[in-house]
Parts: C-alpha cells; structure tokens; sequence
C-alpha cells in the first residue's frame, strides 16, 4: 500500500496504516474462505492482532511463530534494510535501529513457538516447518 501512494510519510496514526490494517485481515479471510493455506507476517502487538485473528479462528487452524532477536541485531537489521532499500517506507525512518519499549505478543490461546533469530533459527528451520506442519496434518 506504500508504493501505491506516492508521497506518503510515515507518522503515527497516518491514514495509510489506519486503512492498511482492516485491508490486512479482509485480504487473511478472503484466502481463508477460498480455502487457502495462509502465513501472515507483521509486528503486530496483541491488540492489534488479536481482535484480527479471533473472527478467522473458526475457518482456520492458527499457529503463531513469534520470532525475536536481541536488541542490536535487530536494530542493526533494520538500519540494514533500509539503507539497501528505502521505499521500506512503512515506519518511519526515526524509529529505524532504535528498539525499544516492550512488545506485546499474541495472547490467542493457539499453538505457539518462540524462535530467536539472532544467529540462524532456533529452533532450527526444520522444526519451524514441523511446527507448522502439525496444523495441516491435524
């Protein structure tokens, strides 16, 4: 939605992300009824994502994999994609290497998996997978 508005800034509360997240669970169900396999990728904190989530829970099977890192590898990565590319205008470039605060993860009572991305997955790649695969098989 970035790159269809030419000009747009990111600040709090600006228009582009107050349409964004609607837009973003609308497209999950739209999948979702068409019976497709979905994986959703944000940051969102619990109250964004779990007012989302709970209207598709009864058409889908949800595991949540929240990944974490400490807080310089995660600041430097985010330095890092955006000096490689800075249309990754979503956030606001202020905020760009400066973690901070606390983030909220999905209370959802699903099956849930912590991977710390530090160096590599851990757990390892293949068990991400099986993780994931276990919804499918059930």
């Amino acid at each position: 939605m970035v790159h269809a508005n030419p000009g747009f800034e990111a600040g709090p509360g600006d228009a582009l992300t107050q349409r964004t997240l609607p837009t973003f669970f609308s497209v999950l169900e739209t999948l979702l009824r068409a019976g497709s396999s979905v994986v959703a990728e944000a940051a969102f904190h619990d109250d964004l994502w779990t007012p989302g989530l709970n209207p598709l829970a009864a058409m889908s099977k949800i595991r949540v994999i929240q990944c974490v890192a400490d807080r310089d590898a995660a600041g430097a990565r985010d330095v890092l994609r955006y000096s490689a590319n800075p249309v990754r205008k979503a956030h606001s470039a202020l905020t760009l290497g400066r973690r901070g605060g606390s983030f909220t993860p999905i209370s959802l009572d699903v099956p849930k998996l912590l991977v710390d991305t530090t160096e590599g997955y851990d757990p390892s790649f293949p068990e991400i997978v099986s993780f994931v695969n276990d919804a499918v098989e059930q």
